[in-house]
């Protein structure tokens, strides 16, 4: 199975450096045309099937590239959502302060927040669901971080290994086999 693992466009959030988390997030008008822009990238894949976070940066992404490809499907996914940063989200934060949980950089969770391995296993349970759709190429619209751990899943690669792999522009994609 191929997977097309794509970023939402650009936000308002973004351009601030604020952490989004949960927050829904508001697609710039540069994001807006990067994300038809990508919609347009993607048509040469034949997708067969879209996956998208139910966050509304997310979804206005997918919306695009669904408009824009002979798609059948278009499933919304809490699974697919951004980490839940808690009492970070709309804040400006730096990776001294996520270090600096209790539980440290992989089990420290934010106030109301996830923590990275949260992520982790959200992320492996809807990657064991992919095995029940029999299609050939799948769209996934998400976010920066879980594009991030999805890579880490596909190649069997424990979340430890998280800081040797990077994350994509945004309204940018990655194609790999699962």
């Amino acid at each position: 199975m191929k997977l097309i693992l794509a970023r939402h466009g650009e936000t308002e959030e973004n351009l601030k450096g604020l952490i989004q988390g949960w927050l829904q997030g508001r697609l710039t008008k540069k994001g807006l045309i990067q994300a038809k822009n990508l919609g347009l990238q993607l048509k040469k894949y034949d997708l067969e099937l879209i996956f998208s976070s139910d966050l509304d940066r997310c979804v206005k992404t997918a919306q695009e590239i669904f408009k824009t490809n002979k798609t059948k499907k278009l499933i919304l996914t809490k699974l697919l959502r951004e980490r839940s940063y808690g009492e970070f989200e709309g804040k400006v934060v730096t990776l001294k302060d996520l270090e600096a949980l209790p539980g440290g950089f992989y089990h420290g969770k934010p106030a109301n927040g996830e923590s990275l391995y949260d992520v982790y296993l959200r992320l492996k349970t809807f990657y064991s669901k992919l095995k029940d759709y029999q299609v050939n190429t799948i769209a996934i619209v998400t976010h920066n971080g879980p594009i991030r751990i999805s890579q880490l899943i596909i190649n069997n690669k424990p979340l430890e290994e998280l800081p040797s792999v990077h994350g994509i522009d945004n309204a940018s994609f990655l194609k790999l086999e699962f």
